[in-house]
């Protein structure tokens, strides 16, 4: 049983199981401790019901996994618009589904040889791979689970795989079918093709008033102006607060010699290198630079550029060799070493310019000093204003006397769409705050909100001043773009024209080569392509097009957006029997297999079990997990 538990735990069986039942490690449901479909669960399977608690810790769970995948904090709300409360709840059902159906065959593994699996699970093995306990005791706390809980995690995964393997363990996919499917997926085609620009179909002749007008008419919605709107904002930040002013001299010095050792620089050094494959070469060229001979000469004599020996401005710790480094250090500038016995080679060194160590003076500093002391002294401020804002908002105040009170600016945008843009097409100026357009376009006018966060030490307020509603334009005011969206449109129909006026000329027989000549364009012939490959030359379509009926035949498809490409498919080769790849893709599908009939498996148990959702309170406590 051990030897079986510890092999299926690598196989797809286990995959299928941690990414189906047990990634959220929450299966901590113990039947007994429900009794009935309460107020205080989000579902029911059978007898078995999930609790709001068991829910919000599966979801936190996932939050904090997709918060660490994408590097930034998901919220609950967030994760909500990303669909994950019903895959959590999802797999939470399935859990408790094979759960019962386990349970009630009886199926079953020993606390001793669940011991044993844990103990023998490399994750948990230390130096020399015996148990290590602390390593246990580690991911329990990162799960945030007790060791009883796991030890009853491990048994309900163990009967599952029970369960599972003795469904689908020893499916494999047929092999007509993995060679059929071997074949389709890298079988290569060969075809030519015509590329057919737009400048085939010659000038367009301007659209008379009638089609300007019939063609706006068809397309109205296209030139709708959205929605705008224009907002009002307070920004408490240490910069908006921050007096520089009452800044004291001795305050801006104390700064300075602490920030002192940071604004310092260190030498630097232009070093040219010549490398030697031997020490007999080095000498040879130490000897030509002590007879009277320059590095440049040398360099001439090995046919090197500058750019082939010049390493750089370097400080001496950029140096990989610290014997090149130490020559490089005691040389004057445009003096030329000796033979140096490097680590990798011999070599012969000029300095070629030295930029000597500098340290920024409290006069250059003082402007950037003064600011960032001061805006450090008002960080500690902004807690205490923003609790006086706000107690003067409960108040009653306007955002006029709130700035005039606090004296912070209160600005106004020129409105702006859902997209930042202003009626001029421009880009608005809006404040940096997370969600502030999405905010202002879920607030009214005159309404109350509450404060969104700056960073992580500032606030803004805002509220709606004036709602410009979406309205369709008149032709007057899109005269100029109409027209260019006209003329694109009707030289694309005349493309279109020709493209399928030549395709039938090809189908009537006419050579590939012919048509090409007659209109003053070059056949190309592509190279092997397979269904998942798109050569540069090509587009998606022309590669649908060319798997799509048998060598032969022709397609005309659309290549670049102001292009038409006409084809011919004239080659197919099915590529000799890669036996590695084949194995690959039999275990795929063979995984395929048994993930779709465990995927039925578990339905129908679901289907059996009678699962019932309590949506309301679903919704609620998928919108507080992560508060």
């Amino acid at each position: 049983m051990l030897d079986t538990l510890r092999k299926k735990a690598g196989s797809w069986i286990a995959k299928v199981l941690i990414g189906l039942l047990a990634i959220s490690f929450a299966v901590w449901g113990i039947a007994d401790v429900f009794t009935g479909f309460g107020n205080d669960s989000v579902a029911k399977v059978g007898k078995t019901e999930i609790s709001t608690l068991q829910f919000q810790e599966a979801y936190q769970r996932e939050l904090s996994a997709l918060s660490n995948q994408l590097n930034q904090q998901i919220t609950a709300e967030q994760g909500a618009a990303f669909g994950i409360p019903g895959q959590v709840l999802g797999r939470l059902i399935a859990e408790a589904a094979v759960n019962d159906e386990a349970t009630s065959l009886k199926l079953g593994v020993s606390d001793d040889a669940i011991l044993e699996v844990i103990q023998k699970d490399p994750s948990f093995q230390g130096i020399g791979g015996t148990f290590d306990r602390n390593r246990l005791n580690n991911f329990l706390r990162a799960v945030q689970i007790s060791s009883d809980e796991f030890v009853v995690l491990q048994q309900k995964l163990a009967e599952r795989q029970q369960l599972v393997e003795a469904l689908a363990g020893d499916v494999a996919a047929p092999k007509p079918l993995v060679q059929l499917a071997y074949q389709y997926q890298n079988e290569e085609r060969v075809i030519q093709f015509v590329s057919l620009p737009e400048t085939l179909v010659g000038t367009v002749t301007p659209p008379t008033e009638e089609e300007l007008n019939s063609y706006f008419e068809e397309n109205k919605a296209n030139y709708r102006a959205p929605e705008f709107r224009k907002a009002t904002f307070i920004e408490l930040t240490p910069a908006s607060v921050a007096l520089p002013q009452s800044v004291t001299d001795e305050q801006i010095k104390a700064e300075y010699e602490r920030q002192k050792p940071r604004l310092q620089t260190k030498e630097q050094r232009q070093v040219f290198q010549l490398s030697f494959a031997n020490e007999s070469q080095a000498e040879e060229a130490a000897q030509q630079l002590q007879s009277g001979a320059s590095f440049e000469n040398i360099m001439s004599e090995r046919d090197l550029t500058e750019s082939d020996v010049d390493l750089g401005l370097m400080t001496k710790s950029g140096f990989l060799d610290q014997s090149i480094a130490d020559a490089a250090f005691a040389l004057a500038e445009g003096e030329t070493s000796g033979v140096i016995n490097g680590k990798l080679s011999n070599v012969i060194i000029k300095v070629n310019k030295i930029e000597p160590a500098t340290t920024s003076s409290l006069q250059q500093e003082e402007p950037r000093l003064r600011k960032e002391i001061a805006e450090s002294i008002a960080e500690d401020e902004i807690q205490n204003l923003y609790e006086e804002i706000e107690d003067a908002r409960a108040g009653g105040s306007t955002f006029q006397e709130i700035a005039s009170r606090f004296k912070l600016n209160l600005e106004t945008s020129a409105p702006f769409n859902r997209s930042g843009i202003g009626q001029e097409g421009n880009k608005v100026e809006v404040p940096s705050a997370e969600n502030f357009i999405s905010d202002v376009f879920g607030s009214d006018i005159g309404q109350e909100n509450d404060a969104i966060a700056l960073g992580t030490n500032g606030y803004l307020w805002y509220q709606v001043d004036q709602v410009i509603p979406e309205r369709d334009k008149s032709l007057s005011e899109v005269n100029e773009l109409v027209k260019t969206d006209w003329t694109d449109d009707k030289r694309s129909k005349l493309l279109d024209e020709e493209a399928k006026s030549l395709l039938q000329k090809l189908e009537n027989g006419t050579p590939l080569f012919e048509i090409a000549h007659e209109t003053g364009l070059t056949v190309e012939t592509s190279e092997p392509f397979s269904r998942n490959s798109v050569p540069s030359s090509l587009s998606r379509e022309a590669v649908s097009a060319a798997f799509s009926e048998p060598v032969g035949s022709t397609a005309e498809v659309i290549g670049r957006p102001d292009e038409r490409l006409l084809i011919k498919v004239i080659s197919s080769n099915t590529p000799v029997t890669n036996e590695q790849q084949m194995q690959q893709l039999e275990q795929e599908m063979a995984n395929d297999v048994q993930n779709t009939l465990v995927n039925q498996y578990v339905q129908r148990l679901e289907t059996d079990a009678n699962v019932q959702v309590n949506q309301n309170l679903l919704s609620q406590v998928s919108r507080s997990a992560a508060r």
